[in-house]
């Protein structure tokens, strides 16, 4: 334990200061506090409140090793921008990844109180659209959502995810194209039905619902079907991965291998601003601003200035 103890405050008292130089305040203060408090050479005695310091020094760390960026106040999108009006700098909101990488800007979208009664994730309303505007009745998209709401209170309140999400909204769309509710049903909602995607949501159905669904001849093919349970090495023979690793046999289990070599062809991940290193990252930005001869950063009792000189001759 002892030894623990004090790999715990070493290792806290190497790492987390410098990820105070732009951490919010209150947490600024508390992780100081925190090493203050246990910086004598000496562990204290053990107590509570010495175990509740610890707990939490502990958990700081994991969240620098996580690599979570709420730790600091400015995170992956703090990019900032320099204002002549005023000595120094003030810093706001601007498009950062998105605008370098030429990918769409985001912007706040209305109020809309039916979003929590459908919960139709975003991505799918748009297929929904999508859907109906492929049979000319795109015009039906308020009409869908509500069926949305219905179709998801007979099936017994599904979690709004995938692919439970997929299966209520397009049913939905389905019973709104075709004008008959359950005239047509997916295969995925006879599965449901059947309780090949959990007991409990078969269970949960509205009993009319689930009769109507189940009274038709593709319901019967379903309900005699069984899934095959094939062996490991029936599977690699059947995708040609005889002689491949297991993590390899996973990826061809969910990509084609011509995915696989698109993936591994496009090189390491790119390297996004992190808070990992915040005050580097804001002198790396701040630098490559044109038309300020000089720009101050000042936080607390430390101060830096970048000046721009003439070039060298």
């Amino acid at each position: 334990m002892q030894v623990d103890l004090e790999s715990l405050l070493d290792s806290a008292r190497t790492i987390l200061p410098r990820y105070l130089i732009f951490s919010s305040e209150g947490m600024r203060d508390r992780i100081s506090s925190l090493l203050r408090n246990n910086a004598d050479a000496v562990l204290p005695p053990r107590n509570s409140r010495t175990r509740e310091r610890e707990r939490h020094l502990l958990l700081y760390l994991q969240r620098v090793a996580a690599k979570n960026d709420t730790f600091s106040e400015f995170g992956p999108s703090g990019w900032g921008k320099t204002s002549k009006s005023i000595s120094g700098i003030t810093l706001g909101p601007e498009p950062g990844i998105a605008k370098r990488e030429g990918f769409p800007i985001g912007e706040p979208v209305e109020y809309d109180y039916s979003q929590y009664q459908h919960q139709v994730p975003g991505g799918m309303i748009s297929n929904l659209r999508f859907q109906l505007r492929k049979v000319g009745v795109e015009q039906k998209i308020d009409e869908a959502l509500k069926e949305t709401m219905r179709v998801r209170a007979e099936l017994g309140y599904p979690i709004m995810v995938t692919p439970l999400s997929q299966f209520v909204g397009s049913q939905a769309a389905i019973n709104v194209i075709v004008g008959e509710r359950y005239k047509e049903v997916t295969d995925q909602i006879i599965q449901y039905a059947l309780g090949y995607w959990g007991r409990e949501g078969a269970e949960l159905m509205d009993p009319q619902v689930k009769a109507k669904i189940l009274d038709r001849p593709r319901a019967k093919e379903w309900a005699a079907w069984q899934p095959p349970e094939p062996s490991i090495a029936e599977i690699r023979k059947k995708m040609n991965a005889e002689q491949v690793s297991d993590e390899e046999l996973l990826l061809r289990w969910n990509l084609s291998v011509d995915e696989i070599q698109a993936m591994r062809t496009t090189g390491a991940p790119k390297e996004y601003l992190t808070s990992r290193q915040p005050l580097v990252n804001l002198i790396d930005a701040l630098s490559k601003r044109k038309g300020y001869r000089q720009i101050v950063i000042q936080k607390g009792d430390m101060l830096l200035s970048l000046n721009r000189g003439a070039p060298a001759s």
